[in-house]
Parts: structure tokens; sequence; C-alpha cells
């Protein structure tokens, strides 16, 4: 699963280098991290969720999604993302960089949790 997301995320990447502004090298760069900390997130969520006892606060997902649940929806949420700032170009920085945030804030909370 994480490498379908993985490679959703490198088609995505290629597919952005036209229209309607080409992206620039930081922003590829800051594309390629968000979707990096994304992926960090996805894996340390499904590994934390491996232990019945604990559950999922994202009332997206729900208490107990399965490893394909949180695989769509961070395959989802990045393909929205990417597809709302390549066609804003104004928006790549604020959103990419806040984004790369969020998922290394997650990623951090789910190690700090009880496996």
């Amino acid at each position: 699963m994480i490498r379908i997301f993985i490679l959703v995320c490198v088609v995505l990447l290629n597919g952005c280098a036209t229209r309607p502004r080409p992206w620039a090298r930081q922003e590829k760069i800051l594309l390629a991290t968000s979707c990096l900390a994304s992926a960090a997130d996805a894996y340390t969520t499904i590994r934390f969720l491996d232990n019945d006892s604990n559950y999922e606060v994202n009332p997206w997902l729900g208490e107990h999604p399965t490893d394909r649940a949180v695989i769509i929806s961070m395959v989802g949420v990045n393909a929205l993302v990417i597809l709302l700032v390549h066609y804003i170009p104004s928006w790549r920085v604020p959103v990419l960089g806040a984004k790369t945030v969020l998922n290394t804030g997650f990623t951090i909370n789910n190690l700090t949790l009880d496996w």
C-alpha cells in the first residue's frame, strides 16, 4: 500500500511540471518533502493501529480504520492538494509548507504514542 501511495505521488510530481506556470525547483522540492511527510504519517498511523487497543482520533477515518482506508485517504488528500496548488501557483509554498508541517507533526505524535 505504501508503494502505491509513493507511486501516485511520483506520477503527480512528474505531471505537475507544466502549465499553468512551471514549478520552480524550490516548489518541486517542497512538493516531494510534503509527499514524504505524508507517507511517513500514513506508515506510523498504520503501525500504531496494528495494536487493537489503539484507535484513530480522525473522525473521517473512524476509530479502527483498515490499512487500505488510511492509504486511500492520504493519497486522496495529496492528490487534491497537488491539483489545487498546481492550478493556483501562488498557493504552492504556503499550502505545501503547512501540509508538510502538519504531516510531520502527526508523524511525531504517532511515534510518541504506545505501540
